[in-house]
């Protein structure tokens, strides 16, 4: 997640919903990501549930502003962490995780070198701390915190 914030912090509404001669916007990337994560939510909070059809062509074009897609994105992400906390392990589908880790990784490569390329902006993620071995730290204690009695 902050990758995906600080591009987004650093994209304007024209960044995010243009397309730039490509078949999705930068926002249309996030809803689709986000799709995905609800998704997986849900299987979490209901298993055995099943949705209609794919998500494949799900890139949609809302165009709305930068402040409520972040708004957006905390609310799906809080959904997941508060469902996989409350979920054993082993009920986690975890091939679907790993999935959804993978293909999250991949959007959200496609979107680091789309705000980078069209606002020129260098983000420097490692030299800001925002590698693996940071955001791995960020995770453990998330996981940590979140299996505290009372928090």
């Amino acid at each position: 997640m902050p990758k995906l914030l600080a591009c987004l912090e650093a994209a304007d509404d024209r960044v995010l919903w243009e397309a730039h001669g490509h078949p999705n916007t930068i926002g249309g990337i996030v809803f689709h990501i986000l799709e995905h994560v609800r998704r997986f939510t849900e299987r979490l909070v209901h298993p055995g549930v099943s949705f209609d059809r794919g998500i494949e062509g799900y890139f949609p074009n809302r165009r709305i502003p930068a402040d409520e897609l972040i708004a957006e994105i905390g609310k799906t992400f809080r959904d997941f962490q508060e469902a996989i906390a409350r979920t054993p392990p082993e009920n986690v589908d975890w091939h679907s995780l790993l999935h959804l880790m993978e293909h999250t990784g991949y959007h959200l490569g496609q979107i680091v070198d789309r705000t980078r390329r069209l606002t020129g902006r260098e983000f420097r993620f490692c030299r800001r701390g925002i590698d693996e071995k940071a955001l791995r730290k960020l995770v453990e204690e998330e996981l940590a915190d979140a299996n505290q009695p009372g928090l």
